[in-house]
């Protein structure tokens, strides 16, 4: 898991200082005001977003807000803190869209860069009908995956809807989530596998350049020409991490959310009338009702850290008493210990599967929104 906060940490890392750069540079007026814009955009859409019912997009957010309030509540009053919760739905939601906007501003470029490459390389392989179509899949498979989140037109049918002349659905719900995380790991593969077709079509831009100054009228130093076919390769290092970074946050995100969300690869395995414990479509009640039994039944089996430390410490041949430092420091250590699992009940899977499984699904539609927006772009401006 540490690895995997080190690569989400950097790729947003690499993302904003890419972005930054766009803010010290006086000339890169347009840049600036694209980025400010996006966010803006990006910060209304989430706005939007998290205020549609889970009824219709399955974000998770409600139910692990109520977790993440009542087990903060519990572990403040154990403080001897008494509080109602920690926030208010309300400044969560908000903390949450402003980091949504941010998020949509430094996958701005990467999408447009994306797009742009994604044009010239349909045009490069206009003779290849197999890779023409591998391109467009791969271009389209992260509007799949935001589909998969909105709940009537995709759990609904797999794992609720039973067609006619079948008894059961097509898929569990382990299934259905499981069958989803595949689908990212696909999605990323295949552009990883597409990526020397892309930056070829990034590189043909040189040549491209000596065509249009072929075209123009005057001259030109030889040293002007150089620089202007060496910045194409010059930049190629950004253009592969503005093509890299967002995919391997995205693929990160995804495997925290099943990490963290305890769901498991095996689960396309079960069938659809497998019986599974899945707090987050069941009520809340009853979700509680069933983690105190696992809690209860955990507690019975393990025996209490200072019976484990006092059973492990050898006996005194000479009968002589344990000093009352030794039992300051037994009862230090188990109410360290506790405050732990107690912290870590805080932050428990329900909590990280709505928060993470929103994240990750923001980055894919942010991911494609802004590489469908680029393909506007490219096909409105190569009629004109």
């Amino acid at each position: 898991m540490i690895w995997c906060l080190l690569v989400v940490f950097f790729s947003l890392k690499l993302l904003s200082s890419l972005t930054w750069l766009y803010f010290q540079n006086e000339e890169s007026i347009g840049e600036r005001s694209m980025v400010i814009v996006a966010c803006l955009v990006y910060l209304l859409i989430a706005m939007i977003v998290l205020i549609i019912d889970e009824r219709h997009l399955e974000t998770g957010l409600e139910h692990a807000y109520s977790s993440f309030n009542a087990s903060a509540s519990e572990f403040l009053a154990a403080q001897g803190l008494p509080s109602s919760g920690p926030a208010s739905k309300l400044i969560v939601k908000l903390c949450m869209a402003v980091c949504c906007g941010l998020l949509g501003a430094i996958f701005t470029f990467p999408g447009l860069r994306m797009a742009k490459m994604h044009w010239d390389s349909l045009k490069y392989c206009s003779g290849r009908k197999t890779l023409q179509l591998l391109l467009n899949i791969s271009f389209i498979l992260p509007f799949l995956l935001i589909i998969l989140w909105i709940r009537p037109i995709s759990r609904e049918y797999l794992t609720e809807r039973a067609f006619e002349g079948m008894q059961k659905p097509l898929l569990s719900v382990e299934a259905f989530e499981t069958m989803r995380l595949i689908i990212v790991v696909l999605v990323v593969l295949l552009r990883f596998a597409l990526i020397p077709i892309y930056l070829q079509s990034y590189l043909n831009l040189a040549h491209d350049k000596i065509v249009d100054l072929r075209k123009e009228a005057g001259r030109i130093t030889n040293v002007e020409y150089q620089k202007k076919i060496s910045s194409i390769f010059y930049y190629l290092c950004v253009v592969t991490l503005q093509f890299a970074a967002p995919l391997l946050l995205c693929l990160y995100l995804t495997l925290m959310y099943k990490s963290l969300g305890e769901f498991t690869w095996a689960g396309i395995l079960k069938s659809s009338n497998s019986s599974s414990i899945c707090t987050d479509m069941c009520p809340l009640s009853e979700a509680a009702s069933v983690v105190d039994e696992v809690e209860l039944a955990g507690t019975t089996a393990l025996p209490p850290v200072a019976t484990t430390i006092m059973s492990s410490m050898p006996a005194s041949d000479s009968g002589e008493h344990i000093q009352g430092e030794d039992f300051n420091i037994l009862e230090s250590a188990n109410a360290i210990h506790a405050q732990w699992i107690s912290l870590k009940n805080v932050f428990n899977a329900d909590v990280y599967k709505g928060f993470l499984g929103f994240a990750s699904w923001w980055s894919y539609f942010t991911l494609f929104t802004s590489s469908a927006l680029g393909i506007v772009y490219q096909s409105y401006f190569s009629n004109t």
